[in-house]
């Protein structure tokens, strides 16, 4: 069996968890960005 892991798989691999990351990341940003906001609705 070859188990060697060919560059292009490896960047495509990295890219996917690129992508997840910066989801996750953009998510997480969304979502203070929400507290913030029902914060200020209750504190109003």
């Amino acid at each position: 069996m070859d188990r060697v892991v060919h560059p292009k798989t490896l960047q495509s691999t990295l890219k996917l968890v690129y992508t997840c990351l910066k989801a996750a990341l953009m998510a997480l940003v969304l979502k203070a960005a929400l507290m913030d906001l029902v914060d200020l609705v209750l504190k109003a």
